[in-house]
């Protein structure tokens, strides 16, 4: 019922969406008639196409960052301090040496902001409003633009007004409802409210990401990952693997990732990590067998497409050196130009030693 409910609101957005596009083009259209003199058909059709693609590319980065934005605002007004804001891959990191600027990506995620709250002095922490900050904005904006579009003329503007209110109604929508297999606000906010053991969680996984951002390491305590339905238990038995890999116990990374992948509903951020886990562990073993269990759908083959992903580049890596070829020493060269820019150096670090652990090994990749 829930897998149900989740396609017939996915359903419901899409239909929206394609109605107020089509709404806007109609004012589009009638815009550029204005001003420009068509002899053509299809020189108004691409004309046409052409800005609505701009505007839905312009509406779409500014709604992101207004919804990141508002989690700064909201988290700042409930005690947080910020960690890094991203955008894209354009990461601003808050380091103990200063602002400065990092390269990070979330395949997926258009963007992120992330703030780690002051305890109280009984453990518990404000993190409601904080992971509704990004919703608010984006209605708020919504609201302004459907204002603005209701004292406006131009139809040229009021087509943009439309695809911005859109996107931004669209993007609320998307974060607050809590879809099964996807990450965001809103099914944060209800995993937070459920369990004191999910919050703890939370916390110190955004201590660990403070603590690496300044070039240091932090040691988790992985006790008491039953339950894998969790979605932060399922993030800290992700972190719990990399370290098994980076410590070379690759036999016992694996049972944990396998079982990982088992999880019913596991969100598909997650489940492409897992992947990429996985295979760099069987490249590394030289086991053919399992390699062949890793399904590449569409959604992992984008994913090993992804930039400044330092265990995409080495999976990749691993698999042209495996084929002789000449593009592993691309993606080499694509981890080591990572010092010094990677939001999180110790992570970076390892994943360079263990590069070339698998080369001291000869090479005998798949």
């Amino acid at each position: 019922m829930r897998k149900f409910l989740d396609k017939f609101i996915m359903v419901v957005m899409f239909l929206a969406v394609m109605f107020f596009a089509g709404f806007s083009t109609y004012r589009l259209a009638a815009g550029l008639d204005d001003i420009i003199n068509f002899t053509a058909n299809w020189q108004r059709l691409i004309v046409g196409l052409s800005v609505l693609y701009i505007f839905v590319f312009v509406a779409m980065i500014l709604q992101i960052i207004f919804h990141e934005l508002g989690h700064m605002v909201f988290g700042f007004l409930t005690g947080y301090r910020l960690l890094y804001f991203r955008i894209g891959s354009h990461t601003l990191a808050n380091t103990e040496a200063g602002m400065q600027k990092r390269v990070f990506t979330i395949p997926g995620t258009g963007g992120q902001c992330l703030m780690i709250p002051k305890k109280r002095s009984d453990g518990s922490y404000p993190f409601v409003l904080y992971h509704l900050g990004g919703i608010i904005a984006n209605l708020i904006l919504s609201v302004i633009a459907y204002i603005i579009f209701r004292n406006v003329g131009n139809q040229i503007t009021q087509a943009f007004l439309i695809i911005f209110m859109s996107v931004g109604i669209y993007l609320a929508i998307m974060n607050i409802f809590p879809f099964q297999a996807m990450v965001n606000d809103g099914r944060n906010i209800i995993n937070l409210l459920k369990s004191a053991e999910t919050r703890d969680r939370l916390y110190e996984s955004m201590y660990m990401e403070k603590e690496e951002i300044n070039g240091r390491e932090y040691k988790v305590d992985y006790s008491d990952l039953t339950d894998l339905t969790k979605i932060f238990n399922q993030e800290a038995y992700l972190n719990q693997a990399g370290d098994l890999i980076f410590e070379r116990k690759f036999d016992q990374a694996a049972e944990n990732l396998q079982r990982l992948l088992q999880v019913d509903g596991l969100n598909i951020i997650f489940k492409n990590f897992t992947k990429n886990f996985l295979e760099v562990i069987y490249f590394i073993n030289n086991d053919e067998e399992n390699l062949k269990t890793i399904d590449h759908d569409k959604a992992y083959k984008n994913y090993l497409k992804s930039k400044n992903m330092p265990m995409v580049y080495l999976v990749n890596y691993l698999r042209a050196k495996g084929e002789d070829d000449p593009k592993a020493d691309d993606f080499r060269e694509n981890i080591e130009n990572m010092r010094g820019k990677y939001l999180f150096p110790p992570s970076l670090e390892k994943i360079i030693d263990l590069m070339n652990y698998a080369d001291d090994l000869g090479g005998d990749y798949v």
